[in-house]
């Protein structure tokens, strides 16, 4: 039910190569290679400048159409002014209705010109009002625009890591997809082994492998059982070996401590391995 596969090795899954997002003058780098650097460290920044300076507007044209969509009150006024003028109109109505001749027809047209001018004023300032609070909201996306294209100036890293390698100095001219270093991804590492084609042939479904949990050791100095890692088995192959009549497998680790390093070798245990019945 316990398989042991020695002599596994450990090797990094992933190379990730950082590119420039913007161009322009790469200000200053930030990192040597060696360094350890978690996901999102600033490794680089291009020359901002002018992006700092267009974000700078952005944001005083945001604030300008926050003011200009403030209308409520001019809003209001109007409401209470058609309300008026409709209430009006109806009294000379009625005055009209009760008492012929008491409100000439030049009166009466006037009590209807100001309702209806009354209703336009109000429809009017609706719009405005509706096109102002557009225009905010227009002007919030151009400013996370401009944020955005100055945040494009600084090159972090996607990824938790060692700086692997810098191909551009401070001073080169970048432009987007232009690399500037390499990322070796060390928060999840994985093992490569090889066990017996047997193995695989006496289990009943090997796709079920998938998943299954697996221990590596990793011996030391100090105890040959001191580093013990757990991880999930991501990948058996299909094809066997003829030379070795072996198959390969992986087993991916979580390594968010970076206490295992590429190149590390061990021991991989892998329990409950149930083979096939007839």
């Amino acid at each position: 039910d316990t398989l042991l596969i020695p002599r596994v090795l450990v090797t990094p899954i992933s190379e990730i190569e950082v590119p420039a997002q913007a161009t322009g003058s790469l200000a200053e780098v930030l990192v040597k290679v060696g360094d350890l650097v978690e996901r999102g460290t600033l490794l680089a920044r291009i020359d901002d400048t002018e992006a700092a300076m267009a974000e700078g507007v952005a944001e005083v044209e945001w604030q300008i159409a926050g003011k200009q969509a403030e209308g409520l009150p001019l809003i209001q006024a109007a409401e209470e002014a058609a309300e008026v003028a409709r209430r009006n109109l109806a009294r000379a109505e009625q005055s009209l209705q009760d008492f012929q001749r008491s409100i000439s027809q030049a009166e009466m047209d006037e009590y209807r010109l100001k309702a209806t001018e009354a209703k336009a004023l109000l429809w009017e300032r609706r719009q405005v009002l509706e096109i102002a609070q557009l225009n905010h909201q227009l002007r919030a996306k151009q400013l996370d625009q401009a944020k955005d294209q100055t945040r494009r100036h600084q090159i972090v890293s996607p990824a938790k890591g060692m700086v692997k390698e810098i191909v551009r100095e401070a001073g080169e001219w970048m432009i987007p997809g232009q690399p500037l270093a390499r990322v070796l991804r060390l928060d999840r590492l994985r093992c490569v082994g090889f066990l017996p084609a047997d193995r695989v042939r006496d289990l009943a479904d090997p796709a079920a492998w998938l998943g299954l949990e697996a221990t590596l050791w990793v011996p030391s100095v100090e105890d040959p059982q001191a580093r013990r890692f757990t991880g999930k088995i991501t990948f058996l192959d299909p094809e066997i070996e003829p030379e070795s009549d072996q198959v390969r497998i992986w087993v991916e680790i979580d390594n968010a401590d970076l206490k295992l390093r590429p190149g590390d070798r061990g021991t991989l245990q892998i329990e409950r391995l149930r083979p096939a019945t007839d």
